[in-house]
């Protein structure tokens, strides 16, 4: 009769093995993602729309990198205010935009990129002649905006108490935070912006920060497409 193999031996022979499991899982793993590229290195595009500020300071800088990350997708952009990309991308123009508006719209698929934070802000030497301490103070004033329905200027009154109305003696309508920028570092008004697009200004005192205590509603940058978009997992892979 043969004799018994012992259980030591048998350890030792599958100990043995287990090298050679393991270059077969990993020549495997190898093949899958060998498919995997294969299938993502067909080339296609994509049209990201944005607001022109928002696109030269955060989008642009990224594209290098991006497009070193996925070689075979190509990356175009487009310019315009929140309402023009929202058309844009419900009539197929363009692919996807990004935004920090709030949209309440129904249909749309987004994903969220990195906060975004504000600041209520005004020429220091506005503030000396005029200072705005409370509520009353702004009748004094001009609130300077990008619309009438005061987008930004919300983010300050959502940290307030409801009962405190806020009237000023005038707001003035510019269309994008560009603008609001150039005519508050001017001394025309008082502005709620985007936190990184003043703080050199913040830093060097060409605008002092008003109610500092009081850190104002933060928000989002979105990648916003249409629900159902055939890109969608390509949109998703993006942001």
């Amino acid at each position: 009769s043969r004799p018994r193999t012992s259980t030591s031996r048998i350890a030792r022979g599958c100990r043995c093995l287990v090298p050679r499991a393991q270059a077969c899982l990993e020549a495997a793993r190898e093949c899958v993602d060998a498919v995997r590229d294969e299938e993502q290195a067909a080339p296609y595009d994509l049209t990201i729309g944005t607001r022109y500020e928002l696109g030269m300071s955060f989008v642009l800088p990224a594209i290098a990198d991006l497009e070193r990350e996925r070689p075979w997708r190509r990356l175009h952009m487009t310019f315009g205010n929140t309402p023009e990309l929202l058309r844009q991308a419900r009539s197929g123009t363009i692919d996807a935009f990004i935004s920090s508006a709030r949209l309440t719209q129904g249909q749309l698929a987004f994903a969220s990129l990195h906060e975004e934070k504000y600041v209520f802000v005004a020429a220091p030497a506005l503030l000396k002649r005029r200072p705005l301490r409370r509520p009353g103070d702004a009748a004094e004033h001009t609130l300077l905006e990008t619309a009438r329905d005061l987008p930004l200027f919300r983010y300050f009154l959502d940290v307030r108490p409801p009962t405190e109305v806020w009237s000023f003696g005038h707001t003035q309508i510019l269309g994008g935070i560009g603008p609001m920028r150039e005519r508050a570092l001017s001394g025309a008004g008082v502005c709620v912006l985007p936190l990184y697009f003043v703080a050199q200004d913040l830093k060097t005192k060409r605008l002092s920060a008003l109610f500092e205590a009081q850190k104002l509603a933060p928000d989002w940058f979105r990648l916003v497409w249409p629900k159902g978009h055939p890109r969608d997992a390509e949109l998703r892979e993006l942001a």
